[in-house]
């Protein structure tokens, strides 16, 4: 990937750049650290999961990584400081590029996890809750969204990696069935 923005790729929300690839199209507000390859097709609604709290304190709560907080005064900094010590968690650390490949099909209202990959030709299903990489041309649904079924055969999904037919403009095609 790290193609930057490719020519007709189309956004209808979006005001943070992100790698976008020829054909594709997101309907979502999709983070700077998402690639997304060509002839992809992107519903509303779809989000990622937020950052990781860390696990290995007494609370998950900011107080115990950040302090920059209007609940927390000088006062109660001085009293948590008795406690314990404040250990700064950076929370940008915590965040994982969201890998999309070619033609991949994300229905409305999906929650992708981070850190994953979408491999070329997979299908999420719509409300989907995504926590794993999908296979190339995998159809998957559900909380957490499983395998329904493969859109082709063994055979015909190894001919079209092989091929990489993204890599090519749709106008290309006119003469195949």
């Amino acid at each position: 990937m790290g193609r930057g923005l490719e020519e007709y790729c189309a956004f209808k929300f979006s005001n943070i750049f992100h790698s976008v690839g020829s054909f594709s199209f997101s309907g979502s507000f999709l983070p700077h650290y998402t690639e997304v390859g060509r002839y992809c097709s992107i519903a509303d609604g779809v989000s990622m999961f937020n950052f990781q709290h860390p696990l290995d304190r007494i609370s998950t709560a900011s107080f115990t990584y950040e302090t920059n907080h209007s609940f927390i005064n000088d006062a109660s900094l001085k009293q948590i400081n008795k406690i314990f010590s404040v250990k700064p968690h950076n929370l940008s650390s915590s965040i994982q590029k969201l890998n999309i490949q070619n033609d991949v099909w994300i229905g409305k209202d999906v929650l992708l996890k981070q850190g994953i990959t979408l491999e070329t030709g997979c299908v999420i299903g719509q409300r989907s809750v995504v926590t794993k990489d999908v296979p190339a041309y995998a159809i998957v649904a559900g909380v957490p969204a499983k395998i329904i079924r493969y859109r082709f055969d063994d055979k015909t999904i190894e001919r079209l990696l092989k091929i990489k037919w993204w890599n090519y403009h749709f106008a290309d095609f006119n003469d195949i069935d």
